[in-house]
């Protein structure tokens, strides 16, 4: 219920949690049932300024909203970098080049953006995204949560679902 009141709902590590099932449904609630985004923890993590962004991008309307969000608790100039996971141009997706529509978009609100075309190579998107993450020190990842359906996420996984288990960076999730 608090949820509706909040800007953005904080969840911690999963370890803070003796119910894991009770995390991810929160996780879920708040980004299904109140639209409002979270910001996951990991363990051992702080999170004080967001200075350097990783922004999941696969033009979803999921992702249009983790760019708004971004927008509002990214410090002033950050490095965005805009990371597509084996990206196809289609004019009802990415365009002619995929990336640089919400690339041009963020360096008008005084980020500097550069876009990443990574090619999975049989790993996972979220696998991916957290790696990039990783080994360029991104303070954290955003991304639109459940850009596919629900269900599909819990039969199939999805990059939501891994994150929200797994992530070893802070993750911001929109709907």
């Amino acid at each position: 219920m608090e949820g509706r009141y909040a800007d953005i709902v904080l969840v911690g590590p999963s370890n803070a949690y003796d119910d894991k099932k009770l995390r991810r449904y929160i996780i879920e609630t708040v980004l299904l049932s109140l639209g409002g985004p979270v910001l996951i923890l990991p363990e051992n993590s702080s999170l004080e300024q967001i200075n350097h962004v990783v922004l999941g991008w696969d033009a979803s309307g999921e992702a249009r909203r983790a760019a708004r969000e971004l927008l509002l608790i990214a410090q002033t100039k950050a490095r965005v970098d805009v990371v597509l996971v084996d990206p196809e141009p289609t004019p009802e997706g990415h365009g002619p080049a995929p990336g640089s529509d919400i690339a041009r978009h963020l360096a008008r609100h005084d980020f500097a953006v550069e876009v990443h075309r990574e090619v999975s190579g049989g790993l996972s998107v979220s696998d991916v995204l957290e790696q990039f993450a990783l080994e360029n020190g991104a303070d954290l990842i955003a991304i639109g949560g459940y850009a596919h359906s629900r269900v599909r996420e819990i039969f199939l996984g999805g990059v939501t679902r891994d994150l929200i288990e797994d992530a070893r960076v802070p993750v911001l999730l929109a709907r």
